[in-house]
């Protein structure tokens, strides 16, 4: 019985179940892979035409081809339809996963077939599509269903990838790590260098690898591969150095051959050295501690280049052993060396022309701390005071009676003489018209007596009289008191009394504070903290409440020799005269805030002597 067209198929398609087995395991790139998988997607959907395309996905970007296939004798007819219609192919392709549809209508054996496959990890969408020619609808439709069970070889491909690349790092990263303890099993620097270079040339198949340290800002070759002794006068080593500062001075990886192409490191020294040497790959690495290249190793291979992986491992070779090298290239000398050294360091940090901002930093806070100790001011004391007065004089009432009229009030200027409260004196009035009357009655019985020669009565009668007139002179004075004036000009700081006009006063009441304008002087209150500070003549100056934009000068006449206690503080009372002229609105009483000068200080004692004074009464220093 002969073969039907499905047996025949099947049959056929078994070379390529095996070429789907390899490629869901190859590890070719992934320009080999696409053709390989447009091949067999398109044996196993039996078309006529292929092609895989590639964009940028969620863009609007034009379709890439990426690869096409096409059968050995193709149908040149339904070719050129197909090229016709590609573009309405890719964007249904573009709005769906999948795509079925006849190549010319009202044909049922001429078919498009479309498939978008994923590609992990990508940004990237991609799509195959295939001509089916002299095929059934029904035939179309198994042939896609067959692709969509096979597209899924990109994402195969793409965690295999992954699978080998994790493996290839653990085997590398544990192989670093295994230097890194080899490195640090050596306690000397020479022989962690040479165990640093055997590790490297053994594990990267190298010819030789060398160490070179910076050192007086040149780089000399310190350690090279299975070598314990070489000579660094002998020109291969010279060179070796000039291509090593090569690499420091640009603080970059340099690889030669060098690859033709814009912003590469310059590796003129290493092509010289290569061709002085006849070595085929050379890779130069610096190693940093922090930001600063202490050094740089040098790999020489003959076999092959050094690829991607191969300077990555490099890398974090570097970057796990320099701190260690460094610190036993630092330590592995005699102490004058160490010290030395040490020293250089500093004086370069602080002369060089790194850290300029930490420098500057240093040179304000430097020249801030030099302000300090030697810059002086003018330091002054700060009390409270109030104005004073040295005449002050109490009017009080000379006899019980009442206020008739009040002239003045507080804050009033006042002159010599000028009655300031008049007494009632109707009552005296009356006083010394009975007096005077009594005066006259005694003396008329006098004049009697004497004309009668009755000498006793006569005496008892002049005695009488001069009683009255003492009477009568008793009241007469208080008469003129009744008056209360002014003694001499001055200002009533008080004696507000309008509003008692008519009360009684009884007689030693405090009537009226007056006090001369004219010898004014200024009482501070200096805690004993400060007094010691100030002498007699220490000039200042004084700032009123009331108007604090004003200074008066002002000096020290007397210190109080006792100490009086408020608010709980020791407080000394500083008398001060007002040296400029006094002002009209100057009056007893008046508060404000006193600055007197106790000499020149160093600002940082001013800023520090109160605290300085804390501690050692706390700390008994």
């Amino acid at each position: 019985m002969a073969e039907t067209e499905e047996e025949q198929i099947i049959v056929s398609q078994n070379p390529l179940i095996q070429e789907l087995i390899d490629l869901r395991q190859t590890e070719s790139t992934p320009k080999e892979l696409w053709p390989r998988l447009l091949k067999l997607l398109s044996g196993v959907s039996n078309a006529n035409r292929s092609l895989m395309v590639i964009r940028q996905e969620g863009t609007d970007q034009n379709w890439k081809k990426i690869c096409d296939w096409a059968e050995p004798q193709p149908s040149s007819q339904e070719h050129a339809l197909f090229n016709a219609q590609l573009d309405s192919v890719l964007k249904q392709i573009s709005k769906s996963d999948r795509f079925l549809a006849p190549l010319v209508k009202n044909r049922d054996d001429c078919f498009v077939l479309g498939l978008r496959l994923n590609v992990p990890g990508t940004k990237q969408m991609c799509a195959a599509i295939f001509l089916l020619v002299n095929h059934p609808r029904s035939f179309a439709q198994e042939a896609l269903m067959r692709l969509e069970l096979i597209g899924d070889v990109p994402e195969f491909y793409a965690v295999n990838q992954a699978l080998r690349k994790a493996k290839s790092d653990v085997e590398r990263f544990a192989g670093i790590l295994d230097l890194v303890v080899q490195v640090n099993g050596e306690s000397h620097f020479l022989a962690s260098s040479l165990a640093y270079c055997n590790g490297l040339a053994t594990r990267f198949q190298c010819e030789r690898v060398s160490v070179g340290w910076l050192e007086k800002g040149y780089v000399q070759l310190r350690a090279v591969s299975r070598t314990e002794n070489f000579n660094r006068k002998m020109s291969a080593a010279q060179a070796l150095e000039k291509a090593m500062e090569e690499c420091l001075d640009q603080g970059e990886e340099i690889l030669w051959p060098a690859e033709e192409s814009g912003g590469r490191p310059i590796a003129r020294d290493h092509g010289q050295y290569a061709q002085s040497q006849v070595i085929n790959n050379i890779v130069s690495l610096p190693l940093r501690v922090g930001d600063d290249v202490v050094a740089v190793v040098t790999l020489e291979r003959e076999a092959k280049e050094f690829s991607d992986e191969d300077q990555e491992s490099l890398r974090l070779s570097c970057d796990l052993c320099s701190k260690r090298l460094m610190e036993q290239h630092q330590t592995d000398r005699w102490w004058g060396a160490r010290m030395l050294s040490s020293a250089s360091n500093h004086m370069s940090m602080i002369l060089g022309p790194e850290h300029t901002g930490t420098k500057i930093v240093s040179l304000i806070l430097v020249a801030a701390l030099a302000f300090l100790l030697f810059g002086k001011m003018d330091y002054r004391v700060e009390a409270p005071c109030l104005l004073r007065s040295d005449t002050i004089l109490y009017l009080t009432t000379p006899f019980d009676g009442y206020i008739e009229t009040v002239e003045v009030r507080n804050g009033d200027q006042v002159t010599g003489n000028q009655e300031l409260l008049r007494l009632d004196t109707s009552e005296l009035v009356l006083q010394e018209t009975s007096a005077v009357a009594d005066q006259s009655r005694y003396l008329r019985e006098a004049e009697r007596a004497r004309a009668t020669n009755s000498l006793a009565d006569m005496r008892v009668a002049e005695a009488m009289a001069a009683q009255a007139g003492a009477r009568l002179g008793a009241i007469q004075f208080n008469i003129a008191q009744a008056s209360i004036q002014s003694p001499f000009e001055g200002v009533i700081i008080e004696g507000n009394l309008r509003e008692r006009i008519g009360t009684p006063v009884s007689k030693g009441e405090n009537l009226f504070k007056i006090s001369k304008g004219s010898d004014l002087y200024l009482e501070a209150e200096v805690s004993e903290r400060d007094v010691h500070h100030l002498i007699e003549s220490t000039t200042g100056e004084l700032a009123f409440t009331g108007k604090p934009k004003q200074k008066f000068p002002l000096q020290v006449v007397r210190i109080e020799p006792a100490a009086i206690s408020k608010d709980g503080e020791n407080m000394f009372i500083v008398r001060c005269a007002l040296t400029g002229e006094m002002e009209d609105w100057f009056r007893p009483g008046m508060g404000g805030v006193c600055k007197l000068e106790a000499g020149r200080r160093s600002l940082l004692w001013v800023f520090t002597h109160r605290t300085i004074d804390f501690l050692r009464l706390r700390l008994w220093m």
